[in-house]
């Protein structure tokens, strides 16, 4: 037995031991060295592996046996496509094809769940199982492949062995044919006289025969190719990994396995394992990362390597510049890394390295000009998760529509229900890159500033196409497109308030003002002007608010305007109103009111009604205050106006709880909160909310009550709506003395001052020190309470008789609790004699408070 020196020679010239070859190769060290030693030789998938691994042929590396007496494994020329077993299969056949996992032990991160998917699939019996995994080019389809053939459990039950066909875009289907057949066992003598590969496939089929096998068909880019690899027996399954979504489904008779990115906790877990360096960078420098690139997990997969390199001498300054580097499109695109020759992807050449610039240019060589043409310009979309709909592509594109269906049948466009497509952020970022062209920019700005002045009224909509809109109006203002910015922010200030995004409602108007001044459109200065005031009333920003809106009235009145004056007119009035002159605020209500009338702008007209019903109800006048919400909602309804609906039903369910008809008022209330839904209007919602919270509170149902304010003061808390935050901690702060828990109620009213600091308006600061105040009472610290009752009356507005009697029966019980009987019934009766008057809640209590009385005065 003569040793094996050729292959030891070429094995130590360069450096490797057994253990290292062992691994290459996908066997054990002990094995290694037999061949070494001559005591076995390699069956011919380990033949041909280690023919790769050293690029020498098989009598170079001594691989060919010499006439012996020994018995020996069959010889077979592994230079060969065409080699085959003189032998029977006796052990398992997996196919040495089949890629090796990766060598960094991280596993398939985010995975566990579809990969059990897929074990029950093929290894749940019955018929032949036929599994196609589509999905982005990049997203581990065939790291998912690649799991399951090196899965324990899958080959037990497929226990036959494994075949591995990596096809690419132009794959070799006879000689990748052949090459099974040389595995099985089918001689090359018959393999010759196969013409074609339909009886090659069928020699291969009957090889299998019974045997349980499970064959893999790793990115097919054509049915009729991967069509061709179907050859197994009753007792085999198929795995088919492509990035074409109707070859997948065109593969399998029960649909295709959809792979989709990994979400951003797997994404950061991801890198954390490829890179353990990087724990110093922030959560939100990581997440940053993952975005950039979607959670797609080949560009993350490149991204930790490189990380990985850099994070190896600790220095977080190097970390912090490869973080940048990688933030950078271009250099995040073309990040790539070497590869062993045997694990060349099957869809680049040899010799080129593997990145996303890469793998996406595949795809994009093979379109036709329309279709590239048409990608490049939707990249001008955001990226996935953004949609966007058939007709703005169209515009966009300036192409037809089978252009898009080119592109999705490409594996590149994504489908998102009827009408929406997405980008997936490489894809664009890679379009964007090849983009020469302006006009896709121009066309996509012009067509979203149009699309909005047309349904702005359309909340829903609006909601759907928001991040299209606000990158229209972003380049918009960064390609001096005036017109289009002036237009876009004015109509799309409406969804802005209807979503409380006031801070970047202010951002775009203002951007929209310098436009409307550069263009010169008084018109337009003026609209912008009167959206930005009416955008600051909501900030709490009153002085600022009250200097655009006169800047815009003067405008509007130059420009003889009525329609806009009356609109200025009723926005000041909000102004004032909410700043706490309810005076001035009145005469802007009334004269944009009788504007209104004059020029039948009925919309403005219900709004209007709405203040002054609710100031007349602060002022104990009920009659008047049901007289001008009842011709408000009558005209409103008529009209099928449902946003001034919304306003004046909550205003009227106001006046039903101060005249005590809760079930009334939340009859109103509750028909306003559907109607607000309905719109999306999530601002009014939050009120709604917190009107019925407090009408529930009135009636006695605290545990309603308190769900209806906590519901409110959340959804105050995330659209930053402070008046609503404010009222509802106020509200809460009686729910929580009406149930003797002080110590809750004060953890309000300490939240409620952080609240009307962002707030000018004395209504918020006199209602949160009356609570503070019947706090104290409940504590029996009666000298506190009776001087912030006293500081409450101070803070009292103008004309608000509600709080001016809540004041005084506040002291007529102080008065009584300190014994001071005389001075406690004054009072009493004073407060009783008003709200008796106006047919106030109140009546009743006070009433019933003063008969509990004693007779004769004791103080």
């Amino acid at each position: 037995m003569k040793l094996n020196l050729r292959l030891r020679r070429e094995r130590e010239l360069r450096g490797w031991s057994q253990a290292k070859v062992a691994e290459e190769v996908g066997t054990d060290p002990a094995t290694v060295s037999r061949w070494e030693r001559s005591l076995s030789f390699p069956y011919p998938h380990f033949r041909e592996k280690l023919c790769l691994l050293f690029g020498k042929n098989a009598e170079e590396l001594g691989l060919v046996q010499e006439d012996s007496a020994e018995p020996a494994e069959p010889a077979v020329d592994p230079t060969s496509s065409h080699h085959a077993l003189a032998t029977p299969l006796s052990l398992p056949l997996y196919d040495p094809a089949i890629p090796l996992p990766s060598s960094i032990s991280v596993g398939l991160v985010g995975r566990d769940h579809l990969l059990e998917q897929l074990r029950e699939r093929l290894c749940g019996g019955g018929s032949i199982t036929l599994t196609a995994l589509n999905g982005l080019p990049g997203v581990g389809k065939t790291a998912l492949a690649v799991q399951l053939a090196h899965d324990p459990s899958v080959r037990t039950h497929f226990c036959d062995g494994l075949l591995w066909a990596a096809l690419g875009p132009r794959p070799n289907v006879l000689g990748q044919l052949s090459r099974w057949g040389a595995l099985l066992g089918i001689a090359t003598s018959e393999m010759v006289n196969k013409s074609c590969a339909h009886d090659l496939a069928e020699a291969i089929r009957a090889a299998i025969g019974m045997r349980r096998m499970l064959l893999v068909i790793d990115d097919a880019w054509d049915l009729e190719d991967a069509l061709a690899f179907k050859v197994g027996g009753p007792h085999c399954a198929f795995i088919l990994t492509t990035r074409f979504p109707t070859l997948a489904l065109g593969f399998t008779s029960d649909g295709a396995t959809l792979v989709e990115e990994l979400d951003e906790d797997d994404g950061i877990e991801l890198l954390k394992k490829l890179a353990p360096g990087i724990d110093i960078l922030e959560t939100e420098v990581m997440r940053d990362l993952i975005h950039s690139v979607g959670g797609l997990p080949l560009a993350l997969t490149l991204m930790g390597k490189y990380l990985r390199a850099q994070a190896y001498s600790q220095q977080p300054r190097r970390i912090r510049g490869a973080v940048q580097r990688l933030l950078n499109v271009q250099e995040r695109l073309q990040l790539s890394e070497p590869y062993a020759l045997v694990e060349r992807h099957p869809s680049l050449e040899q010799g080129e390295k593997l990145s996303l610039q890469s793998v996406i240019a595949v795809s994009d060589q093979l379109l036709d000009e329309q279709a590239r043409q048409a990608l490049r310009a939707l990249a001008v979309f955001p990226a996935k998760p953004n949609t966007f709909c058939e007709e703005a592509a169209v515009a966009v594109t300036n192409l037809p529509h089978d252009v898009l269906d080119s592109l999705t049948d490409a594996g590149l466009l994504e489908s998102r229900g009827p009408n929406r497509y997405t980008l997936h952020q490489t894809i664009s970022d890679y379009a964007r890159l090849n983009l020469q062209d302006d006009e896709p920019y121009q066309r996509f700005v012009s067509y979203y500033a149009d699309y909005v002045e047309k349904q702005a009224k359309n909340i829903a909509l609006m909601e759907e196409e928001s991040s299209n809109i606000l990158e229209a109006l972003r380049l918009a203002s960064e390609r001096g497109m005036q017109a289009e910015l002036v237009g876009g922010a004015n109509a799309f200030t409406h969804f802005w308030l209807a979503r409380a995004l006031y801070t970047l409602a202010e951002q775009y108007l203002l951007k929209a003002y310098v436009a409307a001044q550069q263009l010169g459109n008084a018109a337009e200065i003026a609209t912008t002007l009167q959206h930005l005031g009416e955008v600051n009333v909501w900030l709490s920003e009153y002085e600022r608010a009250e200097h655009y809106l006169q800047q815009g009235l003067g405008l509007a009145r130059q420009q003889k305007n009525m329609l806009q004056i009356s609109e200025l007119l009723y926005e000041l009035g909000e102004a004032m109103r909410r700043s706490g002159q309810n005076t001035q605020a009145m005469a802007y209500y009334q004269e944009g009111l009788e504007l209104a009338r004059r020029s039948e702008h009925y919309e403005l007209m219900c709004l209007t009604l709405a203040p002054l019903g609710r100031y007349a109800c602060d002022r104990g006048d009920y009659r008047r205050a049901n007289d001008y919400l009842r011709e408000g909602l009558s005209l409103a309804r008529r009209l099928g106006l449902r946003e001034p609906m919304i306003v004046l039903l909550t205003t009227l369910g106001k006046v039903g709880f101060e005249i005590g008809d809760f079930a009334q008022a939340a009859q109103y209330e509750q028909e306003a909160f559907e109607l607000a839904q309905q719109l999306g209007l999530h601002s009014l919602m939050c009120w709604i909310l917190v009107c019925l919270g407090a009408n529930a509170c009135g009636s006695g149902n605290l545990d309603k009550a308190n769900t209806y304010l906590q519901e409110g003061l959340e959804l105050a808390y995330r659209l930053q709506y402070h008046e609503m935050i404010a009222l509802a901690l106020i509200n809460l702060i009686g729910t929580a003395r009406k149930v003797g828990n002080y110590a809750q109620a004060e953890q309000y009213y300490r939240e409620g001052l952080t609240a009307i600091d962002k707030l000018s308006n004395s209504w918020y600061l006199c209602a949160l020190t009356f609570e503070w105040s019947e706090i104290h009472i409940g504590r029996n610290d009666l000298a506190v309470a009776t001087e912030t009752a006293h500081k409450a009356l101070s803070y009292v507005p103008e004309g608000n008789r509600e709080f001016a009697l809540q004041g005084k029966y506040t002291l007529a019980r102080l008065a009584a609790l300190q014994e001071n009987f005389s001075e406690a019934r004054r009072l009493g009766q004073e407060c009783l004699n008003e709200y008796q008057a106006n047919g106030h809640r109140q009546g009743a209590r006070v009433k019933t408070w003063l008969a509990s009385l004693p007779n004769t005065d004791q103080s």
